[in-house]
This record gives structure tokens, sequence and C-alpha cells, in this order.
């Protein structure tokens, strides 16, 4: 089960919606459910509904900034300004965007998403697998500036050395502005 820091989502329902996909889903840190969170995928931003002491939620909140912490390179919005080429040399010290600035709860908004996006893609390895795949991998793509990113990419590959090189080979020839991931096991799912 995909899991960031202790923290896994329950009863996930996605679903389309008009801007982007409906989520309604349970939150349990610890293996304690701590409340719920619901995005109805129509531009706002989501809500959370929590069960929990006062302690147990700024326990999740700190949670959710040790990611964003831990993870620099995750934050999309310092990755947008740059290239493949530029965010391989900057990798590490990429500029951090302020989350100091942004209220506990936006924080853990974005930290929920980062679990949704990863349940998802868990979702797909199980696709994979049930097709007889070994693997899964991600190229996701990053604008340059006054130019979109291209929908990320998903390939079932046998796991292999030289079946990611032929899609890193393949995503090259038509952008240079990529991260790739490879998800060979469950256990991929789980950070920290």
């Amino acid at each position: 089960m995909a899991k960031i820091f202790g923290v896994e989502l329950k009863n996930v329902n996605i679903t389309r919606a008009m801007e982007d996909y409906h989520v309604e889903t349970e939150i349990y840190l610890d293996g304690k459910q701590i409340g719920f969170f619901i995005d109805d995928g129509n531009g706002g931003p989501g809500m959370f509904k929590f069960n929990c002491d006062l302690s147990t939620r700024k326990e999740f909140y700190y949670v959710a900034w040790r990611y964003f912490a831990s993870y620099p390179e995750i934050d999309s919005l310092a990755l947008y300004e740059y290239t493949q080429k530029e965010f391989t040399e900057l990798k590490g010290s990429l500029p951090k965007v302020s989350y100091k600035e942004w209220p506990d709860e936006k924080v853990a908004m974005f930290f929920i998403n980062q679990i949704v996006y990863l349940y998802q893609l868990e979702e797909q390895f199980y696709q994979a697998k049930s097709e007889g795949y070994s693997a899964i991998v991600v190229a996701r793509f990053y604008a340059l500036k006054n130019a979109k990113a291209e929908p990320e990419k998903i390939f079932y590959t046998d796991g292999s050395d030289d079946m990611l090189k032929q899609v890193i080979d393949i995503i090259e020839k038509t952008n240079r502005n990529y991260v790739i991931s490879q998800y060979t096991s469950v256990n991929d799912f789980m950070i920290g």
C-alpha cells in the first residue's frame, strides 16, 4: 500500500471530474485513522476533515513538512524551471519554494496529493503485473518557461536495465525535460 512516512490512504475513491480528479479517501497515520480528505476536482482546493486530537493533527502536519524538506526535488514548482540536463546537474541543490510561508493545511494538501499519485502508480504497477510484466517505468515531463509539459507516460516493462535504457532512448527522442522512475516492487511505493 502506498505510504509516505507512516501516512497512508484507505478506501480511496478516484473519479474523473470537471477539471481534474475527484478524490475521497480516509487518512491513516501509523495505522490509526485520523481523518478524511476530499478534493472535488473542480479547480478548488481539497478539504480535510479530521477526527483526531490537535496533537495528532500537528504530528500529521509535521510529517507533511518533513517529507517536502527531505525531498525538495519532488517540488514540481521548482522543477518546471529546469531542463532535464539542468535538473540532473542541480539535483540536490534546487532552489526550494518557501513552504515556510504556507499554512500547514496547504502543505498537507500537497502531501496528500503526492500519496494519491503514488497510490495511482501502485494501481498501474498491479495492472502491469496482472498482464505479466515485472515493472513500470514512469516518465514525468516538466515544462520550460513559456512551454507546456507533456502528460506523463507509463511503460510496462520486464524491469531489466536494457528495457529501462530503451525507454529512456524513446523519451529522449521526444522530450528532454523529464524525470524517469522505475518501480519493480510494492516496496517502491513506500517512502520513509
